[in-house]
């Protein structure tokens, strides 16, 4: 998918907020509903309780209520994140992300008052975890898996649908999302209070999963890198573009950004990668960070950890960052046979780190799914490319505080589907 086809969903995704469709319905119960699904988008004040107290801050994410049948209405995805984080005892918290673990909740609803309620559960991180308690790190054929530890909160959602649901007309969402600590790694953030205060609902027949990437360069005198980045884009578009069916997964590209430092144009050790990580934060997106390379040493673990040409931290968390080199596309011939313009898939692979997937083989914390066998998931060293194959359950189970769901408009999300169907 290149720009132009990126602008096309652009106009789609405004047609989507800014319009309505609604699916023919006869006069029955829930299953009968007009909407096959009511979205919210969440920008709202809220409290985030800690034991330094209570302050109040701004939460933005996206909720989603799906009506599949004559079962009622499902919470099949809550995301959120705090982006400016708050103070803890331990220091600034960073961005606080929460999504929603065992997805699809079932919810109570009351279709005379409208009253729904539901309890499920969330992950929670927040990069505070990453400075004191470090990564768990996987090493496997190459390639290194970045962790972080993550906690759980008990969520609570109670509230009233109001609007002309059987039409879909002037839906909103009054009520609270509660949240409470109930699996602690470090503690800081002991409760969340978010008041829904007339959230309007959109209501429409399918959505679209968006994740912002911001690419970040190196700039050095005259030269820049990042010249591969497009091309390992547009891969990563066309590999998540085939969830058609599942799921539409698609990724919004911001203008790049920069950092003016020729020390970073080759990246020779692991300290020196995170380093750069820390350079640029945007709260609501996964930084891609490409460099003009990495040393030998560093790609293959030569006397160390190997990354395999990069890797991605935080994995399905909001403070997921990937970091790669345009070495994927001229890879050395002193290195690797073949060599060259090799790795297209590369960042699709880290991406599908950066929602939460786990390589199919070897060690995989209990709490992320790992990537179907034979899929870009796959493990492939710096010398050969991520396989071209997406599967269905890599499409279902792609997670990341940061998805923001968009109602969209027109026949098909994405146009691709999955080459494995599991």
């Amino acid at each position: 998918m290149g720009r132009g086809m990126g602008g096309r969903l652009k106009a789609a995704l405004l047609l989507g907020i800014l319009g309505s469709v609604f699916l023919s319905f006869a006069a029955g119960g829930v299953s009968r509903l007009a909407c096959a699904f009511l979205l919210g988008e969440i920008e709202t004040s809220g409290r985030v309780i800690t034991p330094r107290g209570t302050q109040e801050t701004v939460l933005e994410g996206s909720i989603v209520l799906e009506f599949p049948g004559k079962a009622g209405p499902l919470l099949s995805q809550l995301n959120l994140i705090v982006p400016r984080g708050v103070r803890t005892p331990k220091g600034p918290s960073g961005v606080i992300g929460l999504s929603l673990l065992d997805s699809p909740v079932i919810v109570q609803y009351d279709e005379k008052t409208g009253e729904v309620y539901a309890e499920f559960k969330v992950e929670l991180h927040y990069p505070l975890i990453d400075r004191v308690k470090g990564f768990r790190e996987v090493q496997g054929k190459g390639c290194l898996q970045v962790f972080s530890y993550t906690e759980v909160m008990e969520g609570l959602l109670k509230g009233r649908i109001r609007g002309d649901l059987r039409r879909g007309r002037e839906v909103s969402l009054e009520g609270t999302l509660s949240f409470s600590l109930s699996r602690s790694v470090l503690g800081q953030v002991k409760a969340i209070e978010v008041p829904l205060r007339a959230l309007a609902l959109l209501c429409g027949a399918q959505w679209v999963d968006i994740l912002k990437i911001q690419p970040v360069f190196i700039r050095d005198g005259g030269r820049t890198t990042g010249w591969s980045f497009s091309t390992l884009m547009d891969g990563a578009r066309e590999l998540w573009g085939r969830c058609g069916g599942v799921r539409c997964i698609a990724f919004e590209v911001l203008p790049p950004r920069y950092v003016t430092d020729s020390d970073y144009w080759v990246i020779d050790d692991w300290d020196e990668g995170y380093a750069l990580m820390d350079e640029v934060e945007v709260p609501d997106a996964v930084e891609v960070f490409v460099v003009g390379e990495f040393s030998k040493e560093l790609t293959f673990g030569i006397g160390m950890r190997g990354t395999g040409g990069g890797w991605c931290s935080s994995s399905g968390t909001a403070s997921a960052k990937v970091i790669t080199s345009d070495l994927q596309l001229d890879v050395p011939c002193d290195w690797c046979s073949p060599c060259g313009d090799v790795n297209y898939y590369h960042l699709a692979h880290e991406l599908g780190h950066a929602l939460g997937l786990c390589h199919p083989t070897g060690d995989c914390p209990g709490w992320r799914p790992r990537g179907s066998d034979d899929s870009v998931m796959e493990p492939s060293g710096f010398c050969s490319d991520n396989p071209d194959v997406q599967s269905a359950h890599n499409c279902r189970e792609a997670t990341n505080p940061l998805l923001r769901a968009l109602k969209y408009i027109g026949k098909h999300a994405c146009t691709g589907s999955p080459d494995i169907r599991d």
